[in-house]
């Protein structure tokens, strides 16, 4: 169950969250890399501007440092969050995300399902225990999977992002079968006149486009004519 009622900011709840649940599973696993932690949002009572909202599935341990190692007391938070923002400038993952966030217009915050560092997707699922079931209407995940997600709808509910983006085949099908379950006041709803589906928070009456997309990077990435329609749809969806 989560902490309610702190007068933390929700990055560093997410973040206190997270590392206290990384701290528990990694005693079992190889991979006990520094989990994803993020340095600062927009929350409700602070929004000055409008942003993107770009959504992945889970932080790449390619290119961290082999020493941000959670059980090793010399790394810092500070020292990885610096690190995640380096990233978010440089990395070459977040480049299509920049170019679509100066194309468009507006500045990008980028969050992942899940917290695990891993490059591998399939290790992945192994690590959260995901199956699909009924044509990826649902999915089964473990108990390390289902904490992850609870922390990330907590953060999401925090967020009021102009239009988000989830950048990820995988995490699209997570995102459309688990909302509901994490958050009872949200609905997802195909706009058939639109061409996109329209996130709602009904408890802050808030409506925001949803673009679900494959991978803008790497092998498996949008070409380069799927990628300009994604943006012109973004810039459709904003524009009143």
């Amino acid at each position: 169950m989560l902490i309610k009622g702190t007068p933390l900011q929700i990055h560093e709840l997410v973040n206190g969250w997270n590392i206290n649940l990384m701290n528990e599973f990694v005693k079992n696993i190889d991979n006990n890399f520094f989990p994803l932690v993020y340095s600062q949002f927009y929350e409700d009572a602070d929004v000055k501007k409008d942003y993107i909202l770009f959504i992945g599935i889970n932080p790449s341990d390619k290119g961290i440092p082999p020493n941000f190692k959670i059980t090793n007391p010399d790394v810092s938070i500070e020292d990885v969050i610096k690190y995640e923002n380096d990233a978010l400038m440089n990395y070459s993952y977040f480049a299509p995300l920049r170019d679509i966030s100066k194309e468009i217009g507006l500045p990008f915050k980028h969050i992942d399902l899940f917290f695990i560092r891993e490059r591998k997707q399939l290790e992945l699922k192994k690590l959260i225990g995901l199956r699909f079931i009924n044509n990826r209407e649902e999915v089964e995940i473990n108990d390390i999977g289902n904490s992850q997600l609870e922390i990330f709808y907590e953060l999401l509910k925090k967020l009021k992002p102009k239009v988000i983006v989830i950048v990820n085949a995988t995490a699209s099908h997570i995102f459309h079968a688990t909302h509901k379950t994490y958050y009872e006041d949200s609905n997802v709803n195909w706009q058939d006149d639109r061409g996109y589906h329209i996130y709602k928070d009904e408890k802050r009456k808030l409506s925001i486009p949803l673009f679900s997309s494959g991978m803008l990077s790497g092998g498996r990435a949008l070409d380069i004519y799927s990628r300009q329609r994604l943006i012109w749809h973004i810039k459709k969806s904003i524009t009143k």
